[in-house]
């Protein structure tokens, strides 16, 4: 019995990869709107805007967030997005079309670690939140900060273990719990600055931080936003898939509102940390209220990011580890979340932006490939069956599975972003101030793509072009 479990799990996942067809596509406009704003609307768009605040001020602040959201975003949902929604095909099926089915492996790996980033950062975020108001409620107790920030951590990646393990209607029906929780939180913050300071002060403000240059300020606020943007990937991919529509708009004007309040919360409060925005003059209620509110609101972006990251692992990892089980792997991801909170949580939330620099080193050159593929090289088409055939007469088959010419283009693409922006110390080029390193990034990985593949590729009959 058990056995037979195991494998109609594993049956599932696999037929989780299949596409889906126009019948089987549930969600409409308002719901695909919906379960977008509760995945962009987490707390990390808070931790966002504080992050922009360090670089600018207000105005350029709310300039940076809207031009470098719809600058991330956009060809992100090009890429991404409605290839997904076109196919009904699972986001890393349809980019075996551009790696092969090895070579998207190579891809998956550093993303799926990006995901583990991602869960210690929010896990962390919240740690930071719970000892800092226990310390109003038990202030004798905080010599003992570490020892709760690192029990908040776990029970928190424990809950999101309890409701990945259920699968995919469980993380659902927690996620319509997210939206409304930090509605909840920005409304607070809403009202603590304008009982606290007006627009009239925020319009003089300036970054928290010392810039060589405010030229050089707006330059990092608008890499973060486009970077944050251009974040969304996967998961935009895999949402959007069951969608009955192609309209796909959600991402930007619900995350940017949260982050706006992050922003305006930042520069009243003068702090880029939201666990620091003046939790010491709240009213032990409120600080009660809130971190109820941001529990819901991060173990609910944590199960999301989890189960994302444990679907991809199992679908594209072979049949030994589909029949390890569900629940394996799950557990197995976050308790590997679980070390790198405890070990380098810290660590990763004060490095926000190196975190994300470094992951944008690799997603700006994969979305540069992609548009080029699928845009000019395919002309926005596909060959469905051969993106499921995996031996050697498949379409996408290249060299034993494997399309050395597009790894070859994120790779130089990463080359790009890493000499324009070093992700460590943020120290750049000079013709950052005017192009980023996204958009130089972006540009190289997509030319050599086209240059190779039509030198290369083509010419060898490898690919389906």
């Amino acid at each position: 019995m058990k056995a037979a479990a195991v494998q109609s799990r594993a049956d599932e996942l696999l037929a989780d990869t299949l596409p889906l067809t126009v019948g089987q596509r549930q969600a409409g406009f308002g719901e695909l709107l919906w379960v977008q704003s509760g995945l962009a609307i987490g707390t990390w768009s808070l931790l966002i805007g504080g992050i922009t605040a360090a670089y600018v001020g207000f105005w350029d602040g709310l300039w940076a967030m809207l031009f470098g959201g719809f600058i991330g975003t956009i060809p992100m949902m090009l890429a991404t997005a409605l290839p997904a929604n076109k196919w009904g095909a699972e986001h890393y099926v349809v980019q075996r079309g551009i790696y092969g089915a090895l070579g998207v492996k190579i891809l998956i790996v550093p993303t799926t670690l990006m995901g583990v980033g991602w869960i210690a950062i929010l896990a962390t975020m919240l740690s930071e939140y719970t000892v800092k108001i226990a310390g109003h409620f038990a202030p004798q107790q905080a010599q003992s900060s570490s020892i709760l920030a690192s029990c908040t951590s776990i029970v928190s990646l424990v809950a999101c273990g309890l409701v990945v393990i259920r699968g995919e209607k469980a993380v659902a029906r927690l996620n319509r719990l997210s939206a409304p929780s930090l509605i909840v939180v920005c409304g607070f913050l809403i009202w603590k600055i304008f009982t606290h300071g007006s627009t009239v002060t925020l319009a003089s403000t300036h970054a928290l931080t010392t810039q060589p240059s405010r030229a050089h300020g707006v330059m990092l606020a608008l890499e973060l936003n486009v970077a944050c943007g251009m974040s969304w990937w996967s998961l935009a991919a895999n949402v959007s898939r069951s969608a009955k529509t192609s309209r796909i708009v959600g991402y930007v004007p619900v995350a940017v509102l949260a982050q706006v309040i992050g922003l305006l919360s930042a520069h009243t409060l003068r702090s880029w940390d939201p666990p620091q925005w003046g939790v010491d003059t709240w009213h032990p209620v409120e600080q009660g209220v809130l971190l109820v509110f941001v529990w819901i609101a991060n173990v609910t972006s944590i199960a999301a990011v989890a189960y994302s990251s444990t679907l991809t692992v199992v679908q594209h990892f072979g049949v030994r580890l589909q029949r390890s089980g569900w629940k394996r792997v799950s557990t197995l991801i976050l308790a590997v979340s679980g070390a790198v909170v405890l070990l380098f949580g810290v660590q990763f939330y004060q490095a926000f932006f190196t975190f994300t620099a470094w992951t944008q080193a690799l997603l700006a050159p994969a979305i540069g490939i992609t548009l080029v593929d699928y845009y000019l090289l395919r002309k926005g088409e596909l060959d469905l069956a051969s993106l499921y055939n995996l031996d050697s007469q498949g379409a996408y088959f290249f060299w034993r599975r494997t399309n050395w010419v597009a790894l070859t283009g994120v790779l130089v693409g990463a080359a790009v972003y890493v000499t324009m922006l070093n992700p460590v110390t943020l120290s750049s080029a000079t013709a950052f101030d005017y192009v980023t390193a996204s958009g130089p990034s972006l540009l190289a990985a997509a030319m050599v793509h086209l240059l190779l593949t039509r030198l290369i590729v083509v010419r060898a009959g490898k690919g389906g072009y």
